[in-house]
Order: C-alpha cells, then sequence, then structure tokens
C-alpha cells in the first residue's frame, strides 16, 4: 500500500547521498511516499561482511566517468522531488497495520505520485553474445533493471526467484535485465554461469556511463523497478524473497 507523506518519513527513507535516494531532509520528505511489503528473507542491507549480508560493495573507481549532461538535469531532479524507494526492514511480519488515515484514497493523490515519477534514463547495451539490448524497447512492460556480478554471493542467491518470476509472469509483461558489473577479464565466465543457474533473463555487459546515469551504484545487487510507461517506481539495494518481488509484480504489472 502507498503511505504518506508520513511524519516519521526519514524512518522510512535509505541514508544516502545517491541521487536515486530520497534524502532525509524536510524540503524533500514531503514528496516521498512509502510502499510497504513483509520480506521474510534474513540480513539487512548494511555494508557489513556477515553470513547473512544482502549486499556487496564494488570499487567505485571501476566506473568512474563523467556524467552525460542530459542525464544531469535527470538526477538533478530526482534530488529534488526525493524519488520512490522501495523499503523493507529485516522483519515486518510482526509489523502493527499503518492507520487509514495515512493512506491514499482518491485519485488525485495516486495521480500525483504518478507525475513525481522521474523517466528511467535509456540504455543500449550489448547482451554476452554481442547483441544490443534497449531499454526502451521494453515500453509496456514492468520491467526488473538488476545490477549484478558473478562472484556477488547475495546476487547468485536472488537469481532463482528471478528464473521462477519470469517462468510465471514473463509471458504477461513482465522482464529482467540484469546487467553485469563483473570486471571485464570475468564477462567470459558469464555463459556458463547462466547456463548453471539456468537464467532465463537477458544478461547486459554494464558500461560506466549507464552505471552512473542510475546514480553510482556502489552496492549489489541493486535492483531498479521500471513502470510500463517506462518511469522509475523505485530501487532495491540487496536482495530481497521472491515473496516481496512477487508482491511488487502482482501490484504493477
Amino acid at each position: 500500500m502507498f503511505y504518506g507523506p508520513a511524519k516519521n518519513a526519514a524512518s522510512i527513507l535509505i541514508p544516502s547521498k545517491k541521487p536515486w535516494c530520497c534524502a532525509a531532509k524536510t524540503t524533500v520528505r514531503k514528496t516521498c511516499r512509502k510502499i510497504s511489503i513483509n520480506d521474510y528473507s534474513n540480513g539487512s542491507a548494511l555494508p557489513t561482511q556477515k553470513r547473512n549480508q544482502t549486499h556487496h560493495k564494488i570499487p567505485k573507481k571501476r566506473f568512474k566517468m563523467k556524467l552525460d549532461a542530459k542525464w544531469m538535469t535527470v538526477i538533478a531532479a530526482i534530488v529534488v522531488l526525493g524519488g520512490l524507494i522501495f523499503y523493507t526492514s529485516n522483519d515486518m511480519s510482526g509489523a502493527p497495520e499503518q492507520p487509514a488515515a495515512r493512506a491514499t484514497t482518491n485519485s488525485n493523490q495516486a495521480a500525483s505520485a504518478d507525475d513525481a515519477l522521474v523517466p528511467a534514463p535509456d540504455f543500449t547495451l550489448n547482451d554476452i553474445n554481442g547483441n544490443p539490448v534497449t531499454l526502451s524497447d521494453y515500453k509496456g512492460k514492468l520491467v526488473f533493471v538488476n545490477f549484478w556480478a558473478t562472484w556477488c554471493p547475495p546476487c547468485r542467491a536472488e537469481i532463482p526467484a528471478f528464473v521462477e518470476l519470469i517462468d510465471k509472469y514473463g509471458d504477461q509483461g513482465f522482464a529482467i535485465l540484469g546487467i553485469s558489473v563483473d570486471k571485464p577479464a570475468d564477462v567470459e565466465k558469464i555463459p556458463s554461469f547462466m547456463k548453471k543457474m539456468k537464467m532465463n533473463y537477458p544478461v547486459l555487459i554494464a558500461s560506466g556511463d549507464v552505471v552512473q546515469n542510475y546514480g553510482g551504484i556502489s552496492s549489489i545487487p541493486t535492483t531498479f523497478v521500471i513502470n510500463k510507461e517506462g518511469k522509475v517506481l523505485g530501487r532495491i539495494v540487496g536482495s530481497r524473497s521472491q515473496d516481496m518481488f512477487e508482491s511488487i509484480i502482482k501490484k504493477y504489472l
């Protein structure tokens, strides 16, 4: 369900200076919305080296490039608007229901939230076979743009869920584009990895400008959820349960 603006908005935001995150500031909080989704997976989105860690840091220098001027405007708009972020706690199964007064109840509020969304930066990247794949070609579908790497355990952990979700919803207008941030020397390992994991969705090779245009990807997996109009609904940092991903699909497909 959508909630907001909430008085305790700061508590539902992921602290970050990245342009794709809501900043916990008074000037930004008013434009934020919360998507409440139960997540029963273990671990947390903290940058620690624990057994149940849900994401990995990637070197900043690997994709250090100058931002395209046209996307500087987009990113600036995101900072101003606050955007939308998918946020889940470690375990929300015991959380009380949100007060009904906080739920959006009319179409004008929903329309306002939709208007605040920004277009996803378009890109064309080669897949593992060298064929170009363009994001805008997927307009009309709900798309998960998933930044990941073969060496990342949390990334590998969520792949079986993605495979099942494509099997279940792929013919209903749902798609996943995996963007590998593997080192150039490791790209040749991806085809055999895909075969082993039975991956049934395209895997593209990341470029520095795409990584930067999406706010700079410092942790993986990071998944951007893009609606049928090609606008960013939010992002998910760290691996999550299949149930959580499926709840998003059911809501927006």
